[in-house]
């Protein structure tokens, strides 16, 4: 018996997509691994590749444009993949055989020819095979269709500024040069059993870069959420500790995520601990899609400092629809608000430096408090949420001073 490599043909990929998470996406500069005075920001891009099996994918996605002052943290690549599967086995020996047949996957992405990571995979989906000898009943049997892969993440690799040198090559004003490459094997097959299977592959690569926004955070906004009432209007609301008099809350709106336009004011109310506030944008007739929201916040010697954006899809149903954490900074503890309805969360708390904090569960929720299991030094983290049945995540970031 021995392991046999399906040689298989044919790639296509879809246009290429771009989401932008917790901000905007803007023009970094490589410097430090903190953003002491600004907000850690996510761009993604993805595209969608397609083939049967063994198959080597070319392709770009866009590199993140220096300049600016913006600070680049680290990039994440990764691979989400859906793959159905049929196989038949026929026995062309003149004696019955038997044999426990096993399928496995290697997985390849390379950037600029350099292998980042690799990503072997064994399954045991085939039971102990019973084949007639050739030319008689049951010399052929077939399993399938069934799926390997059910939008699973196969490839998560992170690079951050512990490797300068890798994660400059992600900086520029074109495009990265990667390369993907599936393989898939029947091994364990004894010799004169012949394999026909077939493979579907959908793969979403996608790669997430964390910047740090140069914009000032304010220390005084404790909560800001941002929710689509109606047809016609978004509300905003925000929570202000030490509040001063003199101070204005100017309201900042974007429909690209890079643009902003003040679109109103509200004045300080009283001095005093702890002030909420609350404004009612009104939706233009044709505006469709995302709208950026964000708070300035403008003292009375004209200093300023802002909020986290806050993101509104006009297209959804309104309910929940941007992810929050507040307060922020916190102490010893985060919230969490998770767009849709009720699911199950995982819930990583990750340092700059890409190390895992800490992981907690959430059952059938979308909203969670996440009580940190030791003090956090100083700096800035990140915050993932991912549904392990469907892989949907959301991320964001909290500064501890």
């Amino acid at each position: 018996m021995s392991p046999r490599k399906i040689q298989l043909s044919g790639a296509f990929l879809t246009p290429l997509l771009f989401i932008l998470s917790g901000g905007f996406l803007l023009t970094p500069k490589f410097a430090s691994s903190q953003c002491p005075n600004g907000a850690v920001q996510t761009a993604t891009y993805t595209t969608k590749l397609y083939g049967n099996g063994t198959t080597n994918y070319n392709f770009s996605l866009p590199q993140f444009n220096p300049g600016g002052g913006y600070t680049l943290l680290s990039a994440v690549m990764y691979s989400q993949v859906s793959t159905g599967n049929s196989i038949t086995f026929t026995n062309t020996n003149p004696q019955n055989v038997d044999f426990g047949p096993e399928i496995s996957r290697h997985d390849v992405i390379k950037l600029n020819s350099v292998a980042l990571q690799t990503r072997a995979a064994n399954y045991d989906d085939y039971p102990y095979t019973y084949l007639n000898s050739t030319g008689t009943a049951g010399d052929n049997i077939s399993y399938g269709p069934g799926n390997i892969y059910s939008n699973n993440t196969v490839i998560y690799d992170s690079i951050n500024q512990s490797a300068p040198t890798v994660l400059s090559q992600f900086q520029g004003s074109g495009g990265l040069t990667l390369n993907y490459n599936t393989s898939f094997f029947i091994n364990f097959v004894t010799t004169g059993v012949n394999s026909t299977p077939a493979f579907v592959d959908t793969i979403t690569i996608g790669i997430r870069y964390y910047f740090c926004n140069p914009i000032v955070l304010s220390s005084n906004i404790l909560a800001f959420s941002a929710s689509k009432e109606n047809g016609q209007t978004v509300k905003l609301a925000w929570e202000i500790t030490n509040e001063q008099l003199n101070r204005t809350y100017q309201i900042e709106v974007s429909n690209d995520g890079q643009n902003f336009a003040v679109n109103g004011s509200v004045p300080s109310k009283v001095s005093g601990d702890v002030v909420d506030y609350t404004y009612d944008y009104s939706i233009p007739p044709s505006a469709t899609g995302k709208l950026y929201f964000r708070l300035k916040q403008v003292e009375s010697n004209s200093t300023a400092a802002w909020s986290d954006v806050r993101i509104v899809n006009l297209d959804g149903n309104g309910n929940g629809s941007t992810f929050s954490i507040y307060p922020n900074p916190p102490s010893d503890f985060i919230n969490l608000t998770i767009p849709g309805d009720n699911q199950d969360w995982q819930v990583d708390i990750v340092a700059a430096d890409g190390s895992l904090v800490q992981r907690s569960y959430y059952r059938n929720a979308n909203s969670a408090k996440v009580s940190f299991v030791r003090r956090l030094a100083a700096g800035t983290y990140f915050v993932r949420a991912v549904n392990p049945q469907t892989g949907k995540s959301y991320s964001g970031s909290f500064l501890m001073r």
